[in-house]
């Protein structure tokens, strides 16, 4: 069996067992002995425990050597966990809304002083600026403002290019493979702009983050600020102990 179909089998695996959780399957909020789950769901038991593996990093079991695998809830019904989702649309989707995203526009500057210290940029270097809102059933959800230096694009992008999810952005426009991101938690309260776009009264708490994208080098090719409106996006994360 090839790599791929191992995969897709250990991932079918998962979700029969995560529709067994959802129908109340296990006594005692207790998985069964391997041996008795790999007869019941028909499939070897290497791919059994990489499915197992797979809801254990999701927070939703806990394997306890030489007491068994117990089940959380908790997790499963956690919506908008950004430790598990990080496109916005499934984001949002999750939180059980229809979801769509608007492009805004874009435009070129020359890098201002924080653009030039978060993308390590030299004097009159460019950076291309393009805006996007993300909407829960109609409502503007997320605000995003993108910022990447022009030096990194082997042609400038078309609107209809800059509709694309990010990671797609720098492989088609770029050829870079985005390696990971770091984001910052920023508090704010909704300014002229803010109240403007999700229609909110001005100084209403907001929650905010930076985020810049790393490449394979570790060179950071994307500055980012995300606005959230709060009466659609409620952020969760798992942290497991």
């Amino acid at each position: 069996m090839s790599s791929i179909n191992k995969s897709s089998l250990s991932t079918l695996t998962k979700k029969e067992i995560l529709k067994m959780i959802g129908n109340d399957e296990f006594e005692n909020n207790k998985l069964p002995p391997e041996s008795k789950l790999t007869k019941k769901l028909g499939v070897s038991l290497s791919t059994l425990r990489e499915a197992l593996l797979m809801l254990k990093k999701e927070g939703v079991i806990d394997k306890v050597h030489g007491i068994g695998s117990f089940v959380h809830q908790s997790a499963l019904e956690a919506e908008m966990r950004i430790d598990l989702i990080s496109d916005l649309n499934y984001l949002i989707e999750d939180g059980g809304y229809t979801a769509r995203m608007e492009q805004k526009g874009s435009w070129i500057t020359e890098a201002n002083d924080i653009e030039k210290k978060e993308l390590k940029l030299k004097a009159e270097e460019k950076v291309l600026n393009f805006e996007r809102i993300f909407y829960g059933d109609d409502v503007p959800a997320v605000w995003v403002r993108n910022k990447i230096p022009t030096k990194y694009f082997n042609k400038i992008p078309h609107e209809e290019d800059l509709s694309k999810p990010i990671y797609q952005i720098f492989w088609d426009l770029c050829q870079e493979k985005i390696s990971q991101s770091i984001f910052e938690f920023i508090p704010l309260n909704a300014k002229e702009k803010e109240k403007e776009i999700f229609q909110i009264k001005k100084g209403t708490p907001m929650i905010s983050w930076k985020e810049i994208f790393y490449n394979l080098k570790d060179n950071p090719i994307s500055y980012n600020l995300l606005v959230f409106n709060p009466n659609i996006i409620n952020l969760k994360m798992l942290r497991k102990w």
